[in-house]
């Protein structure tokens, strides 16, 4: 009898567990991916292991992460505008940013803000828990994707209530390569 009763109470805790973590995955996937665009300000920092680049962006994109990319700030390169297509491809208008890519990658800086924001409607959740921060309660998502042989580890913070973005980080081999501050929330 005991071990029926601990049967079904561990029974119970799992389906707890696994019902109580699915919702916050489609939380989000439900929400970016029914949308019909997404408009977003926000503040990237790469990390290209011997300097660091910091820049400000406007990115207005569908749900598949294609759009446009304009940049804000720093004053020598604001208005510097690109395409994301197929593939995340970018392609400018007038002027390009040569920031380099990442070692191994051939990832442009540019280019994070996409995969992340794609990630959001159609990405691989390798974890989700909620955490506060600051006061401000906040669902965590982890996320994986790939880009040829690249694989990419992508964490985003949105705000529990609203599920606005509040900060990403992109990781490659362990490594922070890039974070993502949002100024303006969809």
């Amino acid at each position: 009898m005991c071990k029926r009763i601990l049967i079904i109470a561990s029974s119970l805790f799992m389906l707890i567990s696994c019902t109580r973590n699915e919702p916050l995955d489609s939380l989000i996937h439900k929400k970016y991916s029914q949308m019909t665009e997404i408009m977003l300000d926000a503040a990237v920092r790469v990390d290209f292991g011997d300097r660091t680049v910091g820049f400000s962006v406007k990115y207005t994109c569908d749900p598949a992460g294609k759009g446009q990319i304009e940049v804000i700030s720093p004053e020598n390169i604001a208005g510097i505008v690109a395409e994301i297509g197929e593939g995340y491809e970018l392609k400018y208008q007038d002027t390009s940013l040569e920031l380099g890519a990442l070692s191994g990658t051939g990832l442009s800086p540019l280019e994070f803000l996409p995969l992340m924001v794609s990630d959001w409607s159609s990405g691989y959740v390798t974890g989700s828990f909620y955490e506060k921060n600051q006061g401000q309660n906040l669902l965590v998502i982890n996320y994986r994707s790939r880009r040829g042989e690249t694989i990419f580890e992508h964490t985003a913070c949105f705000t529990a209530d609203t599920l606005v973005p509040v900060i990403g980080e992109m990781y490659i081999g362990g490594t922070r390569a890039a974070e993502v501050r949002y100024e303006q929330k969809p």
